[in-house]
């Protein structure tokens, strides 16, 4: 990854609009950045004098709709997510293009694809999931991206998951990740078990916590839909 300036992450939304199947908000710095109406599916169905009635979170970057009762500090809809979200459909729509081999990709795009596939699995399945999916590269791709893009609280975890699982993978009797899966659930409720659980939710945490900003602010700005 290039770094670049992060001004972008100073833009604010500056007006907010509906057309049938998407919510558009128009930012300060010229870019218009768009949403499905199910990522605010109860202000679409707001008369539209009210959807005009939208009100900026305090960082500018998020909007709430009074009439729907709301005080989200993020914003019922965040510009955080729609970034973070188009950046991520930009690299695995080069992925796409690409047939599927991320070793065609810029380096960038390969750290984008990893980390999408990072937060997708852990968020759903889980980090063996993740692990499982897409083996020990994507692992050490995203691990070196969320460092690189100041991340630290998920690399510590990523880190610290990757020392524990070691032992287990590198076991003559392990060839597939169900084989770690059915180690890591017979070593319950053993220090180890219990050790990966508490690192497991530390890593979502972290996610949740600083991912989406890192993301935006290292690999942005997201390009405008108009």
């Amino acid at each position: 990854m290039t770094p670049h300036s992060a001004d972008h992450v100073r833009a604010r939304v500056v007006d907010v609009r509906f057309d049938p199947q998407r919510v558009l908000l128009e930012l300060d710095d010229g870019r218009t950045l768009s949403a499905p109406l199910s990522w605010a599916s109860r202000a679409a169905q707001l008369p539209e004098s009210q959807q005009r009635r939208w009100v900026l979170v305090d960082h500018g970057r998020g909007v709430n709709w009074p009439a729907l009762g709301q005080e989200n500090p993020e914003g019922a809809l965040s510009l955080w997510t729609i970034e973070q979200d188009r950046l991520y459909e930009g690299a695995l729509a080069v992925l796409q293009q690409a047939d599927w081999d991320s070793g065609a990709l810029s380096a960038r795009d390969r750290e984008l694809v990893a980390l999408w596939r990072l937060e997708a699995d852990v968020y759903n399945g889980g980090f063996l999931q993740f692990l499982g999916n897409w083996g020990q590269q994507d692992l050490a791709i995203a691990r070196d991206a969320v460092q690189l893009i100041g991340a630290e609280r998920t690399h510590t975890a990523l880190i610290a998951l990757q020392e524990l699982l070691d032992p287990v993978i590198e076991r003559d009797d392990v060839s597939t990740i169900d084989d770690v899966y059915r180690l890591i659930a017979a070593a319950a409720p053993t220090d180890s078990a219990a050790r990966f659980d508490e690192l497991e939710t530390e890593l979502t945490e972290a996610m949740e916590q600083e991912l989406m900003r890192c993301v935006v602010s290292a690999y942005g700005p997201a390009p405008s839909d108009v």
